[in-house]
């Protein structure tokens, strides 16, 4: 005969009656692969009109509670705890993921319970002590991390700037300040998102910024803008904190601090490819070999005037060989208005010759190394053809300008009448460039579209290509269709 004392006499009563109780329960459904699907989960219903648990059919002690109504579900785990029989909700089954998540956590409560620990009070302490660090890290100051977090946050919420600017400030205070965590976003110069904004000083941000700058220099870049930048990304931030949070009130370390730059913005305003540099430019274009894929993004923004951002994540879906045109739709446009624009003879020859060559891409300008899939930005080949002249001891110097910069040439080359050829209206420029034009009649009565001006795209295409000394009769190209520009 089996010798027992009361209390394993005690625990062995217990494992029977839940055994039975468990038995008697109904089981959640699975599959014949012995796997239960959330879908089923959420088709259980009260027997009887009675509050009913769901068993698991195999981890004993956890399974799914649904309310008499039917209206609420949750997960629960039962246990022994310290000799007694405890239940627990794990919480409603909305907060989990997969019911693969309650089964997780119900295996930590039971495990918890068998040392005698009850896992709610234990949840409380957690919660308890993560408000008194939360409570501490305010009184020190906020930190960096928690600044861009709010500002991302409010802004989104106004739904006034747009969502690539926010992105823009987000990864330049990661890419510099984010340190050795944000290694793949680019170059890392100090470890500030855990700093207290308080303790960032002055002295620290000029030290940052001269950082940034060397660390592009070495790059190959000259780093002034990207330091200028790295600046006022963080003085947004902090003057944002201000603004919003009255118990904010600390000095900006980026105030005074005068820009590498000169107001880059008034001087780069007025910067484009003139008639007697077109030449050379497009003479350092064709010799670079270094990426085929950034040559033909500078030329198609150069011959249609598309934004950056438009012509890089250009998908093919977004470009329509057959008729000519480029096609975007509202949610990859600026002002948030679809936009098609008329291709010219000249680049629209080149995407076909493009597409033969590349024919199971997604984007028309792909990049395997980039996390989007596509060419980021193109300014790498700029700067090679600026030092093309250089390399070459060329006579004539090649102009340096930025992507933007192209857009503008569009423009200008687009409104001015240049090399014998006239000039097109300025709000038929300002269409093809996808600018709001004012006015009521033209704005809503009139119904201008783009596309009526594919005579003004070859114009502006002709006046560039004479410039640089191109003779489309030369090039075996397609004839383009229903277009007479006499």
């Amino acid at each position: 005969m089996l010798n027992y004392n009361l209390d394993e006499l005690f625990v062995l009563m217990f494992l029977s009656v839940r055994y039975q109780l468990e038995s008697a329960m109904p089981k959640i459904p699975s599959s014949k692969t012995n796997r239960i699907s959330d879908a089923v989960v959420k088709t259980l219903k009260p027997i009887g009109g009675k509050q009913t648990e769901y068993a698991h059919p195999f981890e004993r002690g956890f399974g799914v509670m649904v309310s008499s109504t039917g209206n609420h579900m949750q997960y629960f785990v039962r246990g022994m705890l310290n000799g007694k029989q405890v239940f627990r909700s794990l919480g409603p089954i909305t907060e989990f993921k997969s019911i693969e998540d309650a089964q997780l956590i119900s295996r930590k409560w039971r495990k918890q319970m068998k040392a005698g620990l009850d896992p709610k009070e234990e949840q409380q302490r957690l919660l308890s002590e993560q408000r008194k660090q939360e409570e501490e890290t305010k009184a020190r100051g906020i930190t960096l991390k928690q600044a861009l977090v709010r500002f991302l946050r409010d802004k989104r919420r106004a739904g006034k700037v747009r969502r690539s600017t926010l992105r823009n400030y987000s990864d330049d205070i990661q890419r510099y300040m984010g340190g050795k965590r944000f290694l793949s976003r680019g170059t890392c110069v100090v470890e500030w998102m855990d700093t207290p904004l308080c303790n960032i000083s002055r002295l620290m941000v000029d030290e940052m910024r001269l950082a940034v700058r060397d660390g592009a220099r070495r790059r190959g870049y000259g780093g002034e803008f990207a330091s200028d930048k790295a600046v006022v990304s963080l003085s947004v931030i902090i003057n944002h904190l201000k603004k919003v949070d009255d118990e904010f009130d600390i000095p900006n370390p980026t105030k005074n601090i005068e820009p590498l730059i000169d107001r880059p913005s008034e001087r780069a305003r007025g910067r484009y490819i003139r008639e007697h540099e077109m030449a050379a430019w497009f003479d350092a274009v064709a010799s670079d070999e270094s990426s085929e894929v950034q040559r033909e993004l500078i030329l198609l923004i150069l011959f249609t005037g598309i934004r950056r951002e438009e012509a890089c994540g250009l998908s093919w879906d977004e470009v329509d060989l057959a008729n000519g045109t480029i096609n975007l739709p509202a949610h990859r446009v600026k002002n948030g208005r679809a936009f098609s624009l008329p291709l010219s003879r000249y680049i629209w020859d080149r995407l076909i010759a493009w597409r033969s060559v590349h024919p199971n891409t997604h984007y028309v300008f792909p990049s395997p190394r980039s996390r989007s899939g596509h060419v980021a930005e193109p300014r790498a080949i700029l700067d090679r053809i600026s030092k093309y002249s250089e390399m070459k001891d060329s006579s004539q110097p090649v102009v340096n300008v930025s992507v933007h910069d192209l857009r503008r040439t569009f423009a200008k080359w687009g409104s001015r009448e240049i090399a014998g050829i006239s000039a097109s209206p300025l709000w038929a420029v300002s269409l093809l460039c996808n600018h709001k034009i004012g006015g009521v009649t033209q704005e809503s009565y009139a119904q201008l579209d783009a596309l009526d001006f594919r005579k003004e795209t070859e114009k502006t295409s002709q006046k560039i290509l004479k410039a640089a000394g191109i003779n489309l009769g030369d090039i075996n190209v397609v004839p383009l269709r229903g277009v007479n520009i006499q």
